[in-house]
């Protein structure tokens, strides 16, 4: 397996104090769902909420701060890596321009970000992006706009684009030559699982994690990082659009190099329509997932309801397409005697203890 860092857990550490420092912050809920446990015939279920994180309605702010903060630090002597050192290290500097192709989430990350630290966004949506996504991140004080790409050409343009003018690319996906930003946004996003550690406290430890995945950043950086915790004892899920599944023609292939989509990346799931697997990701997930699935965008609709309608005392939670998707596929895998097989192969029974992400609000 490749080694994203020189050690997960210290990786972790790392940008969870830098995140405690940053104005703000609180960690995000962790909902035990009890009654939706019972109706999936599980042991337990808990459901991590990114999506209040910093009010910005996605896990995703996590990545572009912590990335921005360690660009910015790496360029003066060691020291702690918190916001305050961060600022300073700013002010003295003139501000640069940072570029991204996004689906929103991630843009209106990096906007947020930019505006913490004085800093412009230049923010490209693929087409099929929600008016809406567009104007939030505007809103923020970033240049942005929906191309008439989809992501992957998307992200292309930012790269020739960005050579053109000396912008700095802060994509969320790596490539040859471009490891750096992208495996700092990664580690940004360990912050989860460190305050997770903290909220489980005496419960028992999750033996399953059902992970959505994009481009696969967010999924190999938990996924790692719980596995490393958790050893043997925790089952990976991996899951994607049917229509936008990377990861899953990756898998398909049994050869471990990476493969693009089958799809035209049409999904309502706009968070995870991503074409090229990020190979970071890829070189993580490879060896340590024990299953990927695709689904349509039904399941997501499904996962939404269960989250946002609640059983007897469960809490409500709020959540996207791509949010919601992991719940949606615990309940197919749960319920639908066609998979079946599949259900006995992960070992999903009455004792399980699954961890789900919600990793945006509503879009």
């Amino acid at each position: 397996m490749c080694i994203l860092f020189d050690a997960y857990e210290e990786a972790m550490y790392r940008a969870a104090a830098f995140h405690k420092s940053v104005p703000g912050y609180a960690a995000t809920p962790l909902y035990e769902m009890e009654a939706l446990a019972y109706n999936l015939g599980i042991g337990g279920l808990v459901v991590k909420d990114e999506g209040v994180r910093f009010e910005q309605g996605s896990f995703k702010v996590l990545g572009s701060t912590f990335a921005l903060a360690a660009h910015f630090f790496e360029k003066v002597a060691d020291g702690t890596l918190d916001f305050s050192s961060v600022k300073n290290i700013v002010q003295q500097r003139p501000p640069r321009i940072f570029a991204t192709a996004t689906d929103g989430n991630h843009g209106r990350g990096l906007a947020w970000t930019a505006k913490l630290f004085n800093q412009h966004a230049k923010v490209y949506l693929p087409k099929g992006a929600s008016r809406k996504r567009l104007e939030i991140v505007q809103a923020l004080g970033a240049e942005a706009e929906i191309t008439d790409r989809n992501y992957d050409c998307s992200v292309q343009f930012v790269k020739d684009r960005a050579a053109e003018e000396d912008w700095i690319v802060a994509q969320d996906t790596a490539w040859e030559g471009y490891t750096t930003f992208p495996s700092r946004i990664m580690q940004g996003y360990l912050t989860i699982v460190a305050e997770v550690l903290e909220q489980i406290q005496e419960k028992r430890k999750p033996t399953h994690l059902i992970l959505q995945a994009g481009v696969g950043s967010f999924a190999g950086a938990i996924a790692g990082l719980c596995k490393q915790i958790f050893g043997d004892e925790i089952t990976i899920v991996i899951v994607e659009p049917a229509k936008a599944d990377c990861l899953y023609q990756s898998a398909l292939a049994e050869d471990g190099q990476a493969r693009k989509t089958s799809g035209d990346l049409t999904s309502d799931m706009k968070g995870l329509a991503c074409g090229e697997v990020n190979p970071l990701a890829w070189d993580i997930l490879k060896t340590i997932a024990d299953v990927f699935v695709t689904c349509p965008d039904s399941v997501a609709v499904k996962g939404m309801h269960l989250l946002g309608q609640s059983m007897e005392n469960d809490p409500k939670i709020v959540a996207g397409e791509a949010g919601a998707v992991s719940l949606g596929l615990l309940n197919e895998i749960s319920k639908n005697e066609a998979f079946a097989a599949l259900k006995e192969y992960i070992g999903l029974n009455g004792d399980a203890q699954v961890l789900l992400v919600n990793t945006e609000s509503k879009t």
